[in-house]
């Protein structure tokens, strides 16, 4: 049985035996939500003149056209009149697959821990929600190195200044038949590719002051690996899904190599709000270390900057509890507005090791421009316009190079 299923009937399981021992505090509470995103792209572009479609088993070209990109429902409540334990059961029907799920215990004012299905604590951008994007989606840092969720336990602490949390793990819950070609050119299907035992933690700094909302923080991740296995399918995509299946297509990739013994991703994240303006940054490094050698060892980085202004007055709202900036509430008939611009780079090409880079050929470096457009109409429904430049550059021939222009669109709505 799948260990998402497994957790999934024992939260049943707990809730019912509780029921028959339900004790005077027992007050179970139940509220449902939902968010549909749909998504339309219009692409233009070049595509790689020797570009191996057998070795990466990839079409080159990128489609256009429209896709739901989330469909998810989301049950949520308290289980006790003091509100002391939680739960949330996140279900995605475009994916057919759980999101955030979890049972969760408030032990004081400060202290929640919680086990379940979670995105681990690994970067800023990671850990905002999906409706609260300032751009369509997140830069290409999130789905080049952030593993999606985890089923684990996890506990954050937080003060009126700084919070801190971390999640211990077990391997990735997934549903996906997603297949690639390792180095000796043999089909992989990554399900069969569970790792071992991992964690990550995240810690900020982040609190409003006279002169605006500043925000510091760090991040950490470990993971170890099977012996003979590889440390992933790490991929650029051009920060839009255009087809809703997000492995098919993408600028540039690396599988990571064989034989690891472990990674591990370090990150750095700042941001800054004053009224209407904000702006945040990270930056990341991720490291393979090899069972072989030292000079197998991989190290691979990215990063982002990105600014917004609300031109219709109001501000983005920042949530200690999260360390992000989220959506403004609107305040006029028409809704509010604003602009935004971001650049991201994503470098795949271990400069240690360039020898290895150019006996697999792959890597490479991907740059990434998008400016956008959001109204936030109500609350509820959301319209965003987002131009992304995207060029990707192949380490391995460097007359390969890929250029990417997407007009992208996308309208969501929360009930």
């Amino acid at each position: 049985m799948r260990l998402d299923k497994l957790f999934i009937a024992t939260i049943i399981l707990s809730l019912y035996h509780q029921n028959n021992f339900a004790t005077t505090t027992f007050k179970p509470t139940l509220e449902a939500s939902s968010i549909i995103q749909l998504d339309y792209s219009l692409v233009t572009g070049n595509k790689y003149d020797n570009y191996d479609t057998v070795f990466l088993n990839n079409d080159p070209n990128f489609p256009s056209g429209g896709n739901i990109r989330r469909a998810i429902i989301y049950l949520n409540g308290e289980l006790d009149a003091e509100n002391t334990w939680k739960y949330q059961f996140a279900y995605d029907f475009r994916y057919n697959d759980f999101q955030t799920t979890y049972l969760g215990y408030n032990a004081d004012d400060n202290l929640w821990v919680a086990v379940g299905i979670m995105p681990p604590p690994i970067g800023m951008a990671n850990w905002v929600s999906f409706n609260d994007f300032q751009f369509i989606e997140p830069a290409v840092m999130v789905s080049a190195f952030t593993p999606i969720k985890k089923l684990g336990i996890y506990a954050e602490y937080h003060t009126p200044l700084w919070a801190i949390t971390a999640m211990v793990y077990a391997p990735n819950p997934t549903t996906d038949d997603f297949f690639y070609y390792d180095t000796n050119n043999d089909m992989v299907n990554i399900k069969d590719q569970s790792n071992p035992i991992g964690a990550s933690t995240r810690a900020w700094i982040g609190t409003e002051t006279a002169w605006g909302i500043p925000h510091f923080g760090g991040s950490f991740l470990y993971q170890d690996l099977n012996t003979k296995q590889s440390a992933g399918y790490i991929i650029g995509l051009p920060e839009f899904d255009p087809t809703g299946e997000l492995y098919d297509h993408y600028l540039i990739t690396s599988v990571g190599g064989e034989n690891n013994k472990n990674y591990w991703i370090a990150g750095l994240e700042t941001g800054f709000q004053y009224n209407s303006w904000t702006a945040q940054a990270e930056y990341q490094q991720y490291r393979i270390t090899s069972d072989e050698d030292a000079k197998s060892n991989l190290m691979f980085s990215s990063w982002y900057a990105q600014i917004g202004y609300v031109i219709t007055g109001e501000s983005r709202v920042y949530d200690s509890y999260s360390g992000t900036y989220n959506n403004p509430i609107p305040q006029g008939k028409y809704g509010a507005f604003e602009l935004a611009a971001r650049f991201s780079t994503l470098d795949l090409s271990d400069t240690g090791n360039e020898q290895w880079d150019k006996e697999i050929g792959i890597g490479g470096k991907q740059d990434t421009i998008t400016v956008g457009l959001n109204w936030f109409i109500n609350p509820q429904i959301k319209a965003q316009l987002n131009y992304i430049y995207a060029k990707g550059k192949d380490y391995y021939n460097s007359t390969d190079t890929r250029t990417l222009n997407i007009y992208a669109a996308r309208v969501g709505y929360i009930f």
